[in-house]
């Protein structure tokens, strides 16, 4: 696992790619995604909590997808 503070994953995503052979899951901070805007990496999960009451913020889980998981709280 690996823990990345973003600061605007969109900016960053070129990078999060390439290290998406040496890990199986990220946690991403300061995504600072609104809700109506769409993010994946191929071949992960999305679990994700935008900050919808002001700019910055942000949280994305991925989880490759081959690996079983559940959410056993809804706090996202």
């Amino acid at each position: 696992m690996i823990k990345y503070n973003a600061k605007s994953i969109t900016l960053k995503t070129p990078e999060l790619i390439k290290h998406t052979e040496d890990y199986n899951i990220f946690l991403i901070l300061k995504t600072w995604l609104s809700p109506n805007k769409l993010f994946m990496i191929g071949g992960y999960d999305t679990v994700r909590k935008d900050r919808i009451d002001r700019m910055g913020g942000g949280v994305i889980i991925l989880v490759n997808n081959k690996i079983k998981y559940r959410r056993i709280a809804d706090i996202f």
